[in-house]
């Protein structure tokens, strides 16, 4: 099963490829998640469209989107935050279901979603709600009573989680139906794999607050650094953005046809990003990364590589729940040690 996209070309048979078994696993165990909560034909809104630049979470909405069209179920509406309107969803979603966006932000470590989110579940307390897998992060005890609280009054609200240590936060902090899923970025598929590397290694490192340690100052020669976070103000974006919102508006309107636009917008976008994030990773025979995102589409797309943790242990807590028996990846304790790793395999494979 292959994920059929632009620029993504028809991979190679699965028994040559190291990573497939696993990807097309964790594919068929989310979808399976996924069946349990919404059965062919269920509307649904889908919120949170990622309309920023992090290469990871376009990667998650693709998925989404792939898995729920393999479900048979209906979206509606859909809305970034940015474009979000209470009064169209309702006039459309009805009873239906809201769909939360996967990722890495259920927590205070990046509030804005939080917000969004406690401001969904607080305003819509008879549609049913599911939090699509995400990680689970709170650094205040006050922050975690809060959502526990919003999430609480909620009648019928279903938390799913990516890892083991975030399904355990679940269910020992928050009243809710809580499950674990894969990562929804895995409903892309195999991806192809690189064609010629033009470094040994590539280094795709994250250094904002969920970095743990920077990576070494002096690379050897042969690596190469670079981050997937990029500020996309090319026209075509910009376009896409201002048309996204204004569509929304037309919903009550035009029904449908708003819905496909925007969505043919968003798609296009995450596409635009996913595709960045792909070249990136093919630059490299091997890859090293703090990114999750970087370990899981290096994995779709079978590049060696070597995993380094971040701050809050969402990137190990998720190679020890889904990942690690991959021949693909290797974790290391610290950006020293993931080097010395780099550099063996860059040997091994050349």
């Amino acid at each position: 099963m292959h994920f059929s996209g632009r620029a993504v070309v028809e991979a190679p048979p699965a028994a040559a490829r190291p990573g497939s078994t696993l990807v097309e696993d964790l594919n068929d165990r989310a979808t399976a998640v996924l069946a349990t909560l919404l059965k062919p034909g269920t509307r649904c809104a889908l919120l949170d469209f990622p309309d920023y630049s992090n290469v990871g979470d376009h990667a998650v909405w693709l998925g989404q989107r792939r898995l729920l069209r393999k479900l048979g179920v209906e979206i509606v509406y859909t809305a970034s935050q940015f474009t979000f309107s209470q009064t169209a969803m309702r006039r459309v979603l009805g009873d239906g279901v809201i769909l939360l966006q996967g990722g890495g932000n259920f927590g205070d470590l990046w509030p804005r979603h939080q917000k969004f989110r406690e401001t969904i579940i607080a305003s819509f307390p008879n549609n049913r709600i599911v939090q699509l897998p995400q990680s689970i992060q709170f650094t205040g005890d006050a922050n975690r009573e809060r959502a526990k609280e919003i999430v609480g009054r909620h009648r019928h609200f279903t938390l799913l989680v990516r890892d083991g240590q975030s399904l355990i936060t679940a269910r020992r902090h928050f009243d809710v139906r809580s499950e674990i899923c894969p990562d929804l970025a895995m409903g892309m598929g195999t991806l192809s794999p690189p064609g010629l590397p033009r470094a040994a290694v590539l280094w795709l490192y994250r250094t904002d607050k969920e970095c743990r340690e920077p990576m070494p100052s002096q690379l050897p020669d042969g690596h190469q650094a670079a981050d997937w976070i990029a500020h996309d103000n090319s026209r075509a974006t910009l376009v896409r953005r201002f048309a996204a919102g204004k569509l929304n508006h037309l919903y009550p309107l035009w029904g449908s046809a708003v819905l496909t636009a925007q969505l043919s917008l968003f798609d296009a976008i995450s596409w635009r990003h996913v595709e960045r994030g792909l070249s990136l990773l093919r630059r490299g025979r091997i890859i090293v990364t703090n990114r999750l995102h970087g370990h899981i589409l290096s994995l779709m797309s079978d590049i060696p590589h070597v995993v380094v943790g971040d701050r809050y242990g969402k990137i190990r807590n998720l190679y020890e729940s889904w990942t690690s028996q991959s021949p693909l990846a290797h974790f290391a304790k610290s950006p020293e040690e993931a080097l010395k790793m780099a550099a063996g395999l860059a040997v091994r494979s050349a």
